[in-house]
């Protein structure tokens, strides 16, 4: 969903990988690290701390923003632009080391299925509307409702 609704706000994003299905894992790379739907983590500090100035002490739980981070102009250039041939996507949006997740791999590869799946089946659609869905922690679309060249609009 999340991924759908970027391409649908990126149109010329969207008509790029729609030419160009071999593209398909390294935009899936660019597209969670640009609309990541899991947005912070919770953890416990192993021990205290300065960290922005502000002190953390040890067993404080924190808040990790994960969003914030796929965003971090320090480690992207540009990072509010979505660029399918983005360079280096290395995103944190599944974690990171003993807590990144197990599921990533088949993730990753259900994204690029279901990316090519639309792309082929429904052309350069447009999205007529959505409505976002989830938690704080958990973004993602409760409804979206698409239109394109091989759909009716109504």
């Amino acid at each position: 969903g999340n991924a759908a609704w970027v391409l649908s706000q990126h149109p010329e994003a969207r008509d790029w990988l729609g030419t160009r299905p071999e593209a398909g894992q390294a935009a899936v790379e660019e597209l969670l690290r640009f609309e990541t739907p899991t947005h912070y983590v919770a953890r416990f500090a192993r021990k205290e701390m300065q960290l922005g100035g502000r002190k953390i002490r040890a067993g404080q739980q924190v808040h990790v923003m994960i969003a914030s981070a796929n965003r971090d102009p320090e480690r992207f250039s540009d990072p509010d632009v979505l660029d399918l041939q983005r360079p280096d996507t290395r995103h944190l949006s599944f974690g990171y080391g003993i807590h990144f997740c197990l599921g990533a791999p088949l993730a990753r590869i259900e994204l690029e299925v279901a990316t090519r799946a639309l792309l082929e089946k429904f052309g350069p659609f447009r999205a007529l509307g959505w409505e976002r869905g989830g938690t704080p922690q958990v973004r993602g679309l409760r409804l979206l409702f698409i239109a394109g060249p091989k759909l009716r609009e109504n």
